[in-house]
């Protein structure tokens, strides 16, 4: 199968076991991928830039894994790099600014896009209210002093697990599902527009549809694909990860947890018989052939109009062949309209 475009997860997925900072090795494929035509978006529920409190944790934020990306881009293909931040709330990228002569932001919130009005706003209050629930319940359910501290989003939370490193994920992953059913059974009618969705560091409680899979959604908008045609990559591909609704699809591939039963996703920790996350992704990079967006899209204009982007040769040809169609229909036409007058004309004498 050949593909067009790729989005990635960051942590776990492009970083090594323990280590928050992506290697120099990943930064160098995906930019040569770029580069060669192949748009590529960097998907996390990383903030684009995060506070020194979580920077101080070794975290480094979106827009620090791209910022080495685009280093190492031509002119042209920085458009090419797109980040989707908070769990595919936001899809931000660079383009030339002709009027600036220079590299200007673009930015789309995708919720308001595909999920709700564009008035919708989630209160601060709504948000300690909904945290502080979560936490007694989680307390009275024997996780004692789950959450080291809250991280806010546009769109819901990130309660950061209050655990030893090695069993941050497990744990994680246990207190998104009870905090799932504690949310669907809720009295209060808005706590159950929210899931919990977990992270290899984090419980992150988002309203409900806000979730990476707006990212594809985003990428068949924006460069005018098909969804099979995006390969997808995470490494918490199992239900109640926040990379399940992302890779559950024909081009979707879990790099270490994954969801047996379900039929698209390809478990390359499985398949791959490496070691999950990173060794997995890049055993990945390997077999996948991709066909270059730019090469696509070429071929595309020249059955479209697309006037700002064609040669002035090809504006003159196409418009003095549509002055001739014009001048030979009236030609035509001519004829058949003056011997109608002139009939209409006798009648009314």
């Amino acid at each position: 199968r050949v593909y067009r475009a790729e989005i990635d997860d960051i942590d776990g997925n492009l970083t090594p076991p323990g280590i928050k900072k992506v290697p120099a090795e990943v930064i160098e494929l995906i930019a040569k991928s770029i580069n060669d035509g192949v748009p590529r978006g960097l998907a996390s529920g990383r903030a684009e830039k995060i506070t020194e409190k979580i920077r101080a944790l070794g975290v480094h934020d979106i827009e620090e894994v791209a910022s080495q990306i685009r280093a190492r881009l031509s002119p042209e293909a920085v458009s090419r790099l797109v980040l989707i931040s908070e769990n595919g709330s936001i899809a931000s990228w660079q383009e030339w600014n002709k009027g600036e002569n220079r590299f200007g932001r673009r930015e789309v919130d995708l919720v308001k896009k595909y999920i709700v009005p564009a008035g919708y706003q989630f209160l601060q209050a709504e948000r300690a209210e909904l945290y502080q629930a979560i936490v007694a319940h989680l307390s009275a359910k024997e996780f004692t002093n789950p959450f080291r501290f809250r991280e806010d989003k546009q769109y819901g939370f990130a309660a950061w697990v209050n655990a030893k490193p090695e069993e941050a994920s497990a744990f994680a992953n246990a207190m998104a599902r009870e905090t799932n059913t504690f949310l669907k059974e809720h009295v209060n009618p808005h706590f159950r527009l929210f899931e919990a969705v977990a992270t290899t560091v984090t419980v992150d409680v988002m309203l409900k549809g806000v979730d990476k899979s707006l990212a594809l959604r985003f990428f068949e908008d924006h460069f005018d694909l098909q969804r099979e045609e995006i390969v997808t990559t995470d490494d918490k591909g199992r239900e109640n990860g926040n990379g399940w609704m992302f890779t559950r699809h024909k081009a979707g591939f879990s790099t270490n947890e994954f969801d047996i039963k379900n039929h698209y996703q390809i478990p390359l920790k499985l398949i791959a018989g490496q070691e999950g996350g990173l060794k997995s992704w890049l055993w990945l990079q390997d077999q996948l052939h991709f066909s270059p967006l730019d090469q696509d899209q070429n071929k595309k204009k020249w059955f479209t109009l697309d006037w700002d982007n064609r040669p002035l040769w090809w504006r003159l040809l196409i418009g003095t062949a549509a002055i001739a169609a014009v001048g030979g229909l009236g030609y035509l036409i001519l004829p058949f309209v003056t011997n109608q007058i002139a009939f209409f004309s006798l009648i009314a004498v």
